[in-house]
């Protein structure tokens, strides 16, 4: 399924729930079939987690559209099931909506739309890390007091375990910082646009990424080397970018572009499973949406409308994920 485009519109009012017409479900997800809208409700337990995790009362009914769609991430040829709904999205410069398209079957957000203000972007990267977005059932329904507890834990690193603990916030924090800084990227490069800012923010964030490596108790003595291979692959990759674009070198840019691409996907293939178990049992899967936790932040987007749009995702997958 091809990856869902973000637009803010202008002119646009907070839509409720009731507004919620097809043309608008296929606008969200424009790959799903068989589109039927429903109305639903939260179970008690439901109710119980969405209060838990958002600090207010669920909604009394959940009205959204159900259809198949194939994953990005998913099977070829396979079909999920998709549920898409839209909440109302505030912030003090106005009102609109968020519309949110889920796979509650495998725990993906398949993408999100936000349509608010006097503004207009399309592929904006810090709703574009939305797209594929696999959360975790337990930590979606945790309160924030509980990730709170665990990174001043993780901060304090006193013993192993709290190192352990250091470690995987620290790759967790640094991968969404990265996310963020490739699409970027590799929006720019698209567009032919000379810049060296974001090669340089990666440089950093490498750095890093290094340094918290150590922390992590159980990355093995191959582990450690494969992953040096492969942060030496994007150091060399994230080099070409940098002169390429500093030389007005385009191609030698963007090729040293998919090659940093390429060893990031090697290093997602072999780690994000186990990164993903050693996290879970601690309540530090994704599903929490938190700037200094599971999302990058996108200096494009207005901060205010960064924080509040998170918010309304997870709202959104916690009523989509339990309406019966």
């Amino acid at each position: 399924m091809r990856a869902l485009a973000l637009l803010l519109l202008a002119g646009t009012s907070a839509i409720a729930q009731e507004d919620l017409t097809e043309e608008l479900a296929a606008e969200i997800a424009p790959d799903a079939s068989g589109l039927v809208r429903k109305e639903g409700k939260l179970g008690d337990a439901a109710r119980a987690k969405f209060k838990t995790a958002m600090g207010v009362e669920a909604p009394a009914k959940v009205v959204y559209f159900e259809g198949e769609a194939e994953l990005l991430t998913g099977e070829s040829g396979k079909l999920e099931k998709v549920r898409i709904c839209v909440v109302p999205l505030k912030t003090k410069k106005g009102g609109g909506q968020l519309g949110v398209c889920v796979a509650p079957a495998v725990n993906t957000i398949v993408g999100v739309t936000v349509k608010m203000g006097d503004q207009e972007f399309e592929e904006v990267p810090f709703f574009m890390q939305f797209t594929s977005y696999d959360y975790s059932s337990d930590a979606i329904g945790r309160p924030m007091s509980h990730l709170d507890a665990t990174l001043k834990k993780a901060a304090q690193a006193a013993d192993d375990e709290q190192k352990n603990l250091r470690g995987l916030v620290a790759q967790q924090q640094l991968m969404r910082r990265i996310q963020i800084s490739s699409d970027t990227l590799s929006g720019k490069l698209e567009r032919q646009e000379a810049s060296t800012a974001e090669a340089k923010e990666l440089k950093k964030v490498f750095d890093a990424v290094d340094k918290s490596i150590a922390d992590l108790k159980f990355f093995s003595a191959k582990d450690k080397k494969d992953f040096g291979e492969w942060m030496t692959e994007s150091r060399a990759s994230l080099a070409d970018i940098e002169a390429g674009m500093g030389a007005g070198d385009m191609e030698k840019a963007q090729e040293g572009n998919r090659r940093l691409l390429t060893a990031c996907n090697k290093c997602h293939t072999a780690y994000e499973t186990l990164f993903r178990e050693k996290r879970e049992p601690l309540g530090l899967g994704t599903g929490y949406f938190r700037a200094d936790f599971d999302l990058g932040t996108d200096p494009g987007v207005d901060g205010e409308l960064q924080k509040a749009a998170a918010s309304a995702v997870r709202k959104a997958v916690l009523m989509l994920e339990e309406v019966k």
